[in-house]
């Protein structure tokens, strides 16, 4: 007599199959997109302490920033030769992912809610990111943005504006309309309280800096689309009935 399988067991194959039937359809791309960057800092102050002693001054020190956006919670209007999104602002869902990394240290961040962009523009030849919000990791405020736009003595850099590409700002001019491309902070929240340091009530600590000309490199990697999860749910259906057919003619 053949042992009668649990309800589980016998409708899994079945589920993962439907479930696979469904999620199987086209989707439309999506993306992420990172925007790195290294080089030295012109000014910066490290009050919180994220990368050494507290108060210290980061200027003139080595650094390399990474800022990623989910561009699928982004929504926008590509126009001509130019092609920017964001979510409509702060506090409106967003999904941020970032590291800095000093003197060997890295500080990391991860934002779902506050605000964020991001484009491309071959018009002006430049490339921007931005996203601030509460750091989950840690409850710091945190804010790290990007907008570099060369001059017009620098080959250019953005000749079309589809995030689905790799750009690279190497040895560039920075136009004279902006003073630096590229700022960060963290802050700790304002916490009143007693006896707090501060001649005026509670300190706000935080860490910023800001530099001139970084090194930057846009790139951008897929989602996976509900096509792709489809794929691996029929794989799961039809292994488990493969599984399946060999206990049942035992």
């Amino acid at each position: 007599m053949k042992p009668a399988l649990p309800v589980v067991p016998r409708l899994f194959p079945v589920i993962c199959l439907i479930l696979g039937a469904m999620f199987a359809l086209p989707g439309a791309a999506q993306t992420s997109a990172t925007l790195t960057t290294s080089g030295t800092m012109s000014l910066g102050y490290d009050g919180i302490g994220l990368f050494g002693a507290p108060d210290a001054s980061l200027s003139g020190t080595e650094f390399t920033l990474s800022i990623t956006l989910d561009l699928t919670r982004l929504s926008g209007t590509r126009t001509g030769g130019e092609n920017w999104v964001g979510n409509n602002g702060y506090g409106n869902p967003m999904f941020a992912t970032g590291a800095l990394t000093v003197a060997g240290r890295t500080y990391s961040w991860l934002i779902d809610s506050g605000s964020a962009y991001a484009g491309l523009s071959s018009n002006r030849d430049a490339v921007g990111m931005d996203a601030s919000g509460k750091n989950m990791l840690d409850g710091y405020n945190v804010g790290a943005g990007a907008f570099i736009q060369t001059d017009g003595t620098t080959p250019r850099v953005v000749l079309g504006t589809d995030f689905a590409q790799t750009l690279v700002f190497d040895d560039y001019t920075l136009t004279p309309l902006r003073d630096h491309a590229l700022a960060f902070y963290a802050t700790i929240p304002y916490i009143p309280c007693e006896g707090c340091p501060g001649a005026s009530g509670p300190e706000v600590f935080s860490t910023w800096f800001q530099a001139d000309n970084p090194r930057a490199v846009w790139t951008a990697s897929p989602v996976p689309e509900p096509a792709t999860w489809g794929m691996l749910v029929l794989g799961a259906g039809v292994v488990g009935l493969a599984r399946r057919r060999p206990f049942l003619n035992a």
